[in-house]
């Protein structure tokens, strides 16, 4: 069966997510600021009456920062949320064979393994593919029982 994959960048790292995830990919846009937003989450942007929380690509990733901007942000609906990913830059579309993802190594290769669906060689370069549905896995259950006390 074949997957078409958005790859992307993040401090030179190659990154990868099933395209059928991907609502677009845009310049980054105004991001206003969340005070006490949890990491990696740096606030929220409108896109067309849509808001949208922008997470920073290489805090999700547990990617030390760089200190540069991020150019690019990939909007994708994660559980019925609207997540823009800010990252270096979306490179291509590349399409792939189940046998062309390998098991991610889980050691190495990111600070949450729970996020690595696998990893595809292309060449002399390694791409991760990953699961949003998790990457704001740790920020997100704990919004939810934050919201569960302030209800009590």
């Amino acid at each position: 069966m074949e997957t078409k994959v958005l790859v992307f960048s993040v401090d030179n790292q190659q990154f990868g997510t099933n395209i059928r995830d991907v609502r677009e990919v845009i310049a980054v846009p105004h991001v206003t600021a969340l005070p006490h937003a949890l990491d990696p989450v740096v606030g929220i942007f409108n896109l067309r009456g849509n808001i949208v929380t922008a997470v920073d690509g290489g805090k999700a990733l547990g990617i030390p920062a760089s200190g540069g901007e991020r150019h690019r942000a990939v909007v994708a609906e994660v559980d019925g949320r609207l997540l823009g990913i800010l990252v270096d830059r979306a490179t291509e579309v590349i399409t792939l064979n189940e046998e062309e993802v390998r098991p991610a190594p889980g050691v190495g290769a990111l600070e949450r393994p729970d996020l690595a669906e696998g990893i595809v060689l292309k060449g002399d370069r390694a791409i991760t593919l990953l699961r949003l549905g998790e990457l704001l896995g740790g920020a997100g259950a704990r919004e939810a029982r934050s919201e569960e006390e302030t209800e009590r």
